[in-house]
């Protein structure tokens, strides 16, 4: 379990292929190889959960191919969603149509099943892994997403940007948060394949869970704005300020609270840090969304016992003795 990170960028220019071949093979049991004489570069991050999994990569062309003798060497017959982000890649398993995917669109891939999948330029993409178990009974019909790659939707855009949250910015999960990742992921993605009438009151959890990472990402990611506000929020993500509260109360909380903690939290990470240790105690408070200094102070001595000026010679000092 865990988040795994894995870059060319780390390895020799002569061990890459190599290296992203072993890596394959331990990951998904996949024999991979390149299609031109250009470098391979493949850039991954991957959150292995209870009976799931989300990854989310970059690659340079590059050709994966799965034989029947792998099939049957590890029992493997998961799903894997490909939801593809940018470039184009190819698909090609028995008794499927060949699918070429393009940005926004995805292959429902079948581990139980010989093929192949080919990049030919630069691509990124998400990748989801589920059970067959839990998808065959939370989708009613499968042969039919199993015919062709599936259109861009809202649905697929919403899970992708879930899986790539958990693949890449989310930290260290207890196990009963990777459970609840894990099942959040299974119901996004029966959701995203047009289960919603077959998994109900599930695939709202899901829903809700997406809407409101989605919406922390956007807060965190504008805190140094002015504007910030519930009503802003609310707008940007086409939801009402009703829902948004209702949204934070799932995780007991409150709009006001998360963004007065966000914003703490950052100004900590800036006065800790010796490459800040020039800017002055109000530009790290700017930056970090107060306008308020009085009101900074006394927030941030409240949460961390200790004065902004406290924390930053301590950190420096602690640091400097080391």
């Amino acid at each position: 379990m865990g988040l795994q990170h894995f870059s060319t960028a780390d390895i020799p220019a002569e061990d890459a292929v190599a290296s992203v071949q072993d890596t394959f093979e331990s990951i998904i049991n996949m024999f991979i190889d390149t299609v031109d004489d250009s470098p391979l570069t493949v850039h991954m991050s991957v959150r292995v959960l209870p009976n799931a999994a989300a990854a989310s990569s970059t690659f340079s062309p590059l050709k994966g191919t799965r034989t029947p003798s792998r099939i049957a060497a590890d029992g493997n017959d998961d799903f894997t969603l490909i939801i593809l982000n940018s470039g184009r890649m190819h698909f090609s398993q028995a008794g499927r149509h060949e699918v070429v995917l393009r940005p926004g669109e995805a292959y429902l891939w079948d581990n139980d099943r010989p093929g192949t999948g080919t990049s030919d330029r630069l691509s990124s993409a998400v990748n989801v892994v589920v059970p067959r178990n839990v998808l065959s009974s939370a989708v009613s019909d499968l042969d039919p997403l199993l015919e062709n790659g599936l259109p861009a939707t809202a649905g697929l855009k919403l899970l992708a940007g879930y899986a790539q949250t958990l693949s890449r910015d989310v930290g260290v999960l207890s196990a009963a948060e990777e459970a609840i990742a894990a099942a959040h992921l299974y119901d996004l993605t029966a959701l995203a394949l047009g289960a919603a009438r077959d998994i109900g009151a599930a695939a709202g959890r899901g829903l809700r869970a997406a809407r409101l990472r989605a919406i922390k990402d956007d807060i965190i990611a504008n805190l140094a704005d002015e504007s910030l506000s519930l009503e802003v929020i609310a707008r940007r993500h086409g939801i009402s300020p009703r829902y948004v509260r209702a949204l934070f109360e799932t995780e007991e909380t409150s709009f006001t609270e998360f963004v007065l903690n966000a914003r703490l939290a950052r100004a900590y990470r800036m006065l800790t840090d010796h490459r800040l240790a020039r800017h002055a105690i109000s530009t790290i408070a700017f930056d970090a969304g107060f306008n308020d200094l009085t009101y900074f102070g006394r927030t941030f001595r409240r949460r961390y016992g200790m004065t902004p000026s406290d924390v930053r010679a301590q950190a420096i000092g602690g640091r400097g003795g080391a």
